[in-house]
C-alpha cells in the first residue's frame, strides 16, 4: 500500500509557486476543484501529504483525515483477504511436491497467493507453517482411515483398499510419496520436535488400526491368531515400505504382491 502511494505521489504536480495547491484561494474556488484536492490527498505520500492537509479549511480536516484513515485501513483489509485453511492446504501440496530445504517463501508465497507480511502474522515463519502443513496432512490421513474403517464395509476390504490403491498408483503418485514419510527421511537426525511429531502420528495411525482389526477380530471377520496391536504395527510398517519401494521403483506388480502377501496375515 505504501509502494502503491509513494509512485501514485511522483506522478502528482509538486506543492510550488505556480502549483494550483500552492494558493488557498484555488482550493476553495470551487467545489469540483475542493473535491479533487480531497482525492489527492488521499492518495499521496506523507509529506506531500502534510502540505496538502494545511491548505484545507480547518473545518473539513476532520473529515478528511477521517476519509484517509478509512482509506488505507481498507487497502490493508483487502490484502489479507484470504481463507487461511485453504492457503494451509496449498502450503501442505507445496511442501509435499518440493520437500521442506527445496521450498522457498517466494514459492510459497505465490503458490498460497499471500503477501509476506500476511504468511507471517499468519502462520508464522517457514518452519512454523512447515510444522502446521505437517498437522494438516496427519489430520486429513487419519480422518480418511476413520472414515474408511466407519464405511460399513468389510475390514479386510478396508485394508485392500489401502494397500492394493498404493500399488495402482501412478508413477507420478509414487514419486510424491507420502509427506510424512518424506519428513521423517530429510529431517535433522537431531531435530526432536519433528522426532516426536512422526512417532506421535505412527502411534495414532495404529491405534485407529487397531481398534478396526479389534472389532473384526471380535465379528469373526479376520483371524485371531495374532494380536491386533502387533498386527496394526505390521500394517503400518507394509504401508511406509511400500511408499519407500514405489518412490524407489515404481513397479505396481512388485507392489500389488507385497500387498496380497500383507493382506494373507488377516486369514
Amino acid at each position: 500500500m505504501l509502494r502503491q502511494n509513494r509512485i501514485k505521489c511522483s506522478v502528482t504536480p509538486s506543492i510550488g509557486p505556480h502549483s494550483r495547491y500552492s494558493r488557498p484561494e484555488s482550493v476553495s474556488s470551487s467545489r469540483n476543484d475542493f473535491a479533487q484536492h480531497e482525492v489527492r490527498c488521499l492518495h499521496v505520500g506523507r509529506r506531500q501529504r502534510q502540505r496538502l492537509f494545511r491548505r484545507v479549511p480547518g473545518h473539513k480536516r476532520k473529515s478528511l483525515l477521517t476519509a484517509w484513515i478509512k482509506t488505507v485501513q481498507s487497502g490493508i483489509a483487502r490484502t489479507k483477504e484470504f481463507e487461511p485453511r485453504i492457503a494451509l492446504e496449498t502450503a501442505v501440496n507445496v511442501f509435499w511436491r518440493f520437500g521442506y530445504e527445496h521450498t522457498s517463501l517466494d514459492v510459497l508465497m505465490r503458490e498460497m497467493g499471500i503477501a509476506r507480511q500476511s504468511l507471517y502474522d499468519t502462520f508464522g515463519d517457514k518452519r512454523a507453517l512447515y510444522l502446521q502443513a505437517l498437522t494438516q496432512y496427519r489430520d486429513n490421513d487419519h480422518v480418511r482411515l476413520r472414515r474408511l474403517f466407519a464405511s460399513g464395509q468389510p475390514v479386510k476390504e478396508g485394508f485392500a483398499t489401502i494397500l492394493l490403491g498404493i500399488s495402482g498408483e501412478s508413477r507420478e503418485e509414487h514419486q510424491r510419496g507420502c509427506l510424512l514419510l518424506s519428513a521423517n527421511m530429510e529431517r535433522d537426525t537431531k531435530d526432536k520436535v519433528i522426532a516426536a511429531f512422526l512417532l506421535d502420528n505412527q502411534l495414532k495411525t495404529e491405534a485407529i488400526l487397531t481398534e478396526a482389526l479389534r472389532r473384526a477380530q471380535s465379528g469373526g471377520e479376520v483371524s485371531d491368531k495374532h494380536d491386533p496391536v502387533a498386527l496394526a504395527r505390521f500394517f503400518v510398517a507394509t504401508i511406509q515400505g511400500m511408499r519407500a519401494m514405489a518412490k524407489l521403483n515404481s513397479n505396481r506388480k512388485a507392489l500389488e504382491q507385497v500387498a496380497r502377501i500383507a493382506l494373507s496375515a488377516l486369514d
